[in-house]
This record gives structure tokens, sequence and C-alpha cells, in this order.
């Protein structure tokens, strides 16, 4: 089976960006299918980003995986003005690379940004492919619930392009059964959809010295809480300089709390960490090899969000990748992930709106070693059992290969 993978953000292990298009292609690839993606020049992707001719593009080869990098770049400190320039930049010049490729079975646009869905549907429509269209995070709706977008001309086109998607599509795979119901809410039937939630990579937790990177950072006798992920408007870890506060009060240098990442919001809330003695510590960014240094260091992990409904339906790396180390995971979302870690007992819900609650929830923590260690065990066990990338891959390739025989 021939794949095209259109990706804006593609990264490998080496990059500081989620990898689940590289994940999955290079299983893919070991299976006898051939994959090709079209990609960004993003900083996301760990790779040298120079172009000697600007409107030029480059191949690569990926463990087995034609990556095709077109000159447009991306960086989560544009504004919003530059960002959407970058968007429709690959947008175009996507959709001349995806009609000038090689014939494929499949054409899977994997979204965010909302406006991958253009090279993928002319290329899939126009060269005879299925069209399969990957929803990460219900756009437009977040950015809506973000303020990022508040147009309302804008947002009735976003929309309309979403619907449009949706419609077209052979295959939707959202990553959520809250994104499912975005989907479906649209008027999708349930069949056109199959759920493939991020998945767990345990390999990239092997061989690494935690006691080495504990020392590293001091940590002694304190509780070390790791947030591995972007510092934006989405994560709100103003929530997260809050709860740390209400601790040290209680419990003086006895936490350790670990910003491993970057984003828009660093600067400010690193100052603001400074001036007030905060426990709160930011580092990075560093790619997703070496920030697993510091998930397998951690005694337990952090996956935040702002209070939005529709984050809620988020299938974020930062939780898969603490099961995959056996980590118990602290979330504050309303969604789908607390009902995760509250059934399974891998982790603890922290109330959003509520940081001195918050802080109590992980003062009767530390009071429970035993309970830390359990819940890490039954992480571990859901990383192996339920979210295996490799289960999760059969999933994908069983459903690509119907939809690409057209079933």
């Amino acid at each position: 089976m021939k794949i095209l993978y259109i990706d804006q953000y593609f990264s490998t292990r080496e990059g500081i960006s989620g990898d689940r298009t590289y994940e999955f292609a290079r299983i893919l690839v070991r299976r006898g299918h051939r994959v090709t993606v079209i990609t960004s020049d993003s900083e996301y992707a760990g790779r040298e980003r120079k172009q000697k001719r600007r409107f030029a593009w480059r191949t690569q080869s990926v463990d087995g995986i034609r990556v095709l990098i077109l000159p447009v770049g991306y960086s989560s400190r544009m504004g919003y003005l530059r960002r959407a320039a970058a968007f429709a930049t690959f947008m175009i010049l996507g959709t001349v690379a995806a009609l000038f490729s090689e014939k494929h079975d499949v054409v899977y646009a994997t979204s965010t940004p909302l406006t991958v869905g253009i090279p993928g549907f002319c290329a899939s429509r126009l060269r005879g492919s299925r069209f399969v269209f990957e929803v990460r995070d219900l756009w437009p709706e977040a950015p809506i619930q973000l303020s990022v977008i508040r147009n309302a001309v804008l947002i009735r086109c976003l929309r309309g392009l979403e619907k449009f998607f949706y419609r077209k599509a052979d295959l939707i795979v959202p990553l959520s059964e809250g994104m499912k119901r975005g989907v479906l809410d649209t008027g999708v039937q349930a069949a056109k959809c199959v759920t493939i939630p991020n998945a767990c990579d345990t390999d990239l937790f092997t061989g690494i010295d935690t006691n080495e990177i504990r020392k590293s950072l001091d940590v002694g006798d304190r509780i070390l809480c790791v947030y591995a992920g972007a510092v934006g408007p989405a994560n709100d870890l103003r929530y997260l300089l809050d709860v740390a506060k209400k601790v040290e009060e209680t419990e003086p240098d006895g936490w350790l709390f670990l910003v491993v990442g970057d984003g828009p919001q660093r600067s400010l809330l690193e100052a603001q960490a400074s001036r007030s003695g905060s426990p709160v510590r930011f580092i990075g960014p560093f790619s997703r090899k070496k920030a697993a240094e510091y998930i397998a260091a951690a005694d337990m992990t952090l996956t935040l969000f702002k209070d939005l409904e529709v984050l809620g339906t988020n299938s974020p790396n930062k939780l898969f990748d603490s099961l995959a180390a056996g980590k118990p995971v602290l979330v504050n979302s309303r969604g789908w992930t607390r009902d995760l870690v509250e059934t399974e007992r891998a982790g603890c819900f922290l109330p959003p709106d509520d940081p001195a609650r918050a802080a109590h929830v992980l003062m009767e923590l530390r009071a429970s070693p035993d309970r830390i260690r359990q819940m890490g065990e039954n992480a571990g066990r859901l990383a192996r059992d339920v979210f295996d990338r490799a289960k999760l891959a059969d999933r994908l390739e069983q459903a690509l290969v119907s939809v690409a025989k057209g079933k």
C-alpha cells in the first residue's frame, strides 16, 4: 500500500514536538508499506532548517520514510498573522507537491492546522486516491474557545471547511472519543470514524540513569513533578504557579516542579516564578528523547490545560509518555483523561479552578508513597496493555487497508 502523509509539523524523536506521524509511519514501512510525508521546515522537527533556495523543497529518507520538506517555516512564537501566512503557504505548496507526487492508495492529512485538508483532498480527488482526515484537535472550536479566532466571517468559513473535509473524507481518525463526538455533531455517520488515540513508546524510557538526572537537578528528598510540553495559552501554567505557591506555604522545600518545554508564555511565567521564589523551574526545550529522561526521573507528572470544554477532548502526548514511563499522572482537564486516570487508578485529578484543593491532593499523595508506587504500576500496565504503539498501529493499518480497498 502506498500512503501519502501530509503533516505540517512532522517530527522525529530528535524534534521538540509530538512524533505520532513518524512513529506510525516507520512501523508501516517495516510492514512493507511505502510512506511519503509532506511537511514544512517547522522549528519542531529538530533538523537542519536552512534552504539553499528560497522556493526549493528537498527530500530526506528517515527510517525508510520518504520525507518531502517544503520551504515553509513555523515557530510557536510567531504572531497571528505570521502563523496564518505559514498555514496558507504550506496549503498552497503542499497541494502542488501532492499533485506532482506519484499516485498513492491513500492520502492521509493530519490536522492541525485545518488547512492541511486542502492538499489532501485535492491530491486524493485528482489522483484517484482515498482521502483520510485525522483530527488531532477540534478545529476551529479550539482556537474559538481560546479566543484566538474572533472574526465571525472567518469562523463561519472555518466551520464550513471543517464540515467539507468531514463530508468528503473516506475515513476520519479522531484521537479521542470526545473529538469523535465533536465530529459526529456535524452530521457525520459514526461508521466513518475510527478513534485511534496517541500511543505509548515504552522503549523511549529504557536505559535511563534516573539517579544521575535527579542529582543534576539537585532534587534531594523533594518530590519531583515534571510537566513536559508547550508553555502557551492552551496550557495556562499560571495555574501551576498558583498550586506550587500553596504547596510551598504548607511544605517548604518539599517539592520541585520542573517545566520541560517552551512557548509564548514561558518568559513571563519564568520571571514570575523567579521573583516569588517559587519551586517551579523552567528548562528546555529539549528533544522528545531528551525530555524522556526528565519524565523517567520524576515521582509524578503533570498534564495541564486551560479549563475549557474543548481542551478536555485532547489526546496529549505528555499523558502517554507519562504512562509509558510508568509514572502517576496528575491531570486537571475534566474530560476523558480524568476518567482514565481515576478509573484505572493511574493518577489523580487536580481541580482546575481550585489551586488550594489541588495542593491538598498533592500533599495527600506525598503522605502515601505506596499509593504513588501503585499508581505508577497501573500507569505502566495501561501503556503496555491498552496504548502500546504497535497495537494501535495494527488498528490504523487495518483501517487504511480497508479504506484503500473501498470497504
